[in-house]
């Protein structure tokens, strides 16, 4: 007789919320682009694993986790006077999401890719993987070309 596999922790999350792993996952990677445009730092509890790790963020800068990321989302929307972010596309399977993003913002810091001062919006492409029903990874590819024009 062969045993039956427990059904991962992932399978039972999705049971309990009515919806496919895809659907829930993809729900909390667009919650976290609500909480990066408004700044309401208290979604990100019920989004963000302990072990999070945001691979192409700046090294260093933040920790990991969830106080990685509600220091991530501040230092954004200060360095980028009126960041926001618009997702254009998500994109699921399993337990991974993948967004594209128009990224739109003022220039505020010398040595950047627009001059100070400067409306710019970028393409950008967030891949996010998930774990025990929250998001433990993220990947962004971002373009430094103004795509405005």
């Amino acid at each position: 007789m062969t045993a039956v596999a427990e059904p991962s922790l992932d399978v039972a999350l999705a049971a309990t919320y009515k919806k496919s792993i895809s659907e829930h996952y993809k729900d909390l990677a667009l919650k976290l682009q609500v909480a990066l445009n408004t700044q309401d730092l208290s979604l990100v509890d019920g989004l963000i694993h302990d072990e999070f790790l945001d691979v192409t963020g700046p090294p260093g800068m933040f920790p990991d986790g969830p106080e990685g990321v509600r220091q991530h989302i501040l230092w954004l929307n200060r360095r980028f006077k009126d960041a926001k972010w618009e997702v254009q596309q998500a994109v699921a399977e399993g337990t991974t999401v993948v967004l594209r993003v128009r990224f739109t913002g003022i220039e505020t810091e010398e040595g950047q890719a627009a001059p100070v001062g400067t409306r710019f919006t970028y393409a950008q492409a967030h891949y996010f993987e998930g774990r025990d029903g929250l998001l433990v990874q993220h990947i962004g590819v971002r373009s430094e070309q103004d795509i405005s024009q």
